[in-house]
């Protein structure tokens, strides 16, 4: 466990003791307010189900690169679906024309998307249906089970997170109701050759929506966080432990009393270049139509209000945009 990313036990906050749950709170209070992230033990999502999403993340990725591009999304604006290796540029906000990620991933969205909502003319391609591989058969079926649990996760910590900020514990759920929540399998293939200068398996970022929870299946496989001690700290959990970072928008929420933390994956020593690996991320987008504001218990006379409204799905469209991969002429744009 890296000193800087403390481990916090969250599961006295759901045995509803008033104690339990200040004490759960001042916790992850205390580590979005320094660093921006946690490690969460005691979270409750099964591991078997943690487990199969890993195994059948492997298996899609073992396919040969003609059958993975046949889910393809067919656009650059639809989050979903296979990108290749080197099609996004994670640093791009903050290094123009840096060389493209070392990953390819599966992207995967919100399920439910029967009610009108999800159509309305202004929201785009937010909300479009998924796009599931011929295989493995049950890929669909165990990710859409990872998605649920990773979901209910994400809304029970932002029940935490609403007690840490001194509000109601259910004030973001009305932002939080209709989601376009992304889920992802990240697969960092070993590296025979040499990357290319300032090239990495994911550049150095922050995340673009509320909370972001990962999974990684070993200890220690290349996560870093930038301390505000500008050094690189690296970023340590067991397999089934959940590490949790803030996102710009919870920042923007918070009046930046939480820290939204640039982050990245880096390339394996030369002497392991032939380590993958892979990580499954859940990235809570709010409701695309919610209104963004710094939160009343973090604006003061000291603190005033750093930031305007914004749509949180106008912001999340913009930002997940600029992490395609652009001619060099685009990217500086």
């Amino acid at each position: 466990m890296s000193g800087y990313v403390p481990l916090i036990d969250i599961s006295g906050f759901a045995r509803g003791d008033a104690a339990a749950k200040a004490a759960v709170s001042a916790e992850v209070d205390r580590a979005f307010r320094t660093s921006g992230f946690l490690v969460l033990t005691g979270h409750g999502v099964p591991g078997e189900v943690i487990d199969a999403a890993f195994d059948r993340a492997h298996a899609f990725f073992a396919l040969p690169v003609e059958e993975k591009l046949r889910a393809a999304p067919p656009s650059v604006d639809i989050f979903r679906g296979y990108n290749g290796i080197a099609s996004q540029r994670s640093g791009n906000d903050y290094t123009k024309a840096l060389p493209p990620d070392l990953r390819e991933n599966f992207m995967m969205s919100r399920i439910d998307v029967a009610d009108p909502y999800f159509r309305m003319p202004g929201f785009g391609k937010t909300y479009a249906p998924n796009i599931w591989p011929a295989r493995p058969d049950d890929y669909r079926e165990v990710w859409e089970r990872f998605y649920r649990e990773m979901d209910g996760l994400a809304k029970r910590l932002m029940r935490i997170a609403a007690t840490a900020l001194s509000m109601p514990e259910g004030f973001f759920e009305a932002s939080l109701d209709r989601c376009s929540s992304t889920c992802v399998a990240n697969h960092y293939p070993a590296q025979p050759e040499e990357p290319l200068p300032g090239q990495v398996r994911a550049g150095a970022h922050s995340d673009v929506g509320s909370v972001t929870l990962l999974l990684q299946e070993r200890s220690r496989s290349g996560l870093q966080v930038l301390g505000r001690d500008d050094t690189w700290h690296d970023v340590v959990a067991a397999r089934n432990d959940v590490i949790v970072n803030v996102g710009d928008l919870l920042a923007q929420w918070t009046n930046d009393v939480w820290v939204s933390t640039r982050h990245r994956v880096v390339n394996p020593p030369r002497e392991q270049a032939n380590t993958a690996r892979m990580s499954l991320a859940f990235f809570q987008h709010p409701n695309y139509d919610a209104e963004i504001a710094p939160i009343s218990s973090c604006v003061t006379a000291a603190r005033p209000a750093r930031y305007a409204p914004i749509s949180a799905g106008e912001h999340m469209h913009r930002r997940m945009m600029q992490a395609r991969t652009w001619t060099t002429d685009a990217a500086a744009d």
